[in-house]
């Protein structure tokens, strides 16, 4: 059901395949309610049906957030869509934007992926957000390292 609805989301987005990749993310999430890419699936659909954020689509993330908080397989592109929406999230959508961003920048191998992402994002307070949150995670880990650097 994912790889369905990850192709009809692939191919022109029409009302038909919109409906058909949201179908197809449903009826995966009855097979495995915890599957987070299938809530995505849901959310990008609303959103381009939409054209534009909905309460729909925040609801797909936010269920994302909550049945898989820290995914390394979707992280980056799930806080890609939330940094370019950045303005119509809740502030709890931001605060579990921000938790993955941290969890997925400890690990440094992440970090050029991530920047580059960021670099991509359209919406001025999404990249205004990633850079402030960017910036505390460096200035918190030299901190910790001139700590532990004392004798």
């Amino acid at each position: 059901h994912l790889a369905r609805a990850g192709r009809a989301l692939a191919e022109p987005l029409t009302p038909q395949a919109l409906d058909a990749a949201e179908r197809e993310a449903r009826a995966a999430l009855k097979l495995s309610p915890a599957r987070t890419e299938a809530r995505l699936q849901i959310a990008y659909a609303e959103r381009q049906r939409a054209g534009g954020w909905s309460p729909t689509a925040g609801e797909a993330l936010a269920q994302s957030y909550r049945v898989g908080p820290l995914d390394p397989d979707v992280g980056t592109w799930r806080l890609r869509f939330a940094l370019e929406h950045w303005e119509s999230l809740t502030p709890a959508l931001r605060k579990a934007a921000l938790a993955e961003l941290d969890a997925l920048w400890s690990r440094y191998p992440m970090r050029k992926a991530l920047k580059a992402m960021a670099g991509e994002v359209g919406s001025p307070a999404g990249r205004l957000a990633f850079a402030a949150e960017t910036r505390s995670l460096e200035r918190a880990a030299k901190v910790k390292a001139a700590a532990e650097r004392k004798p």
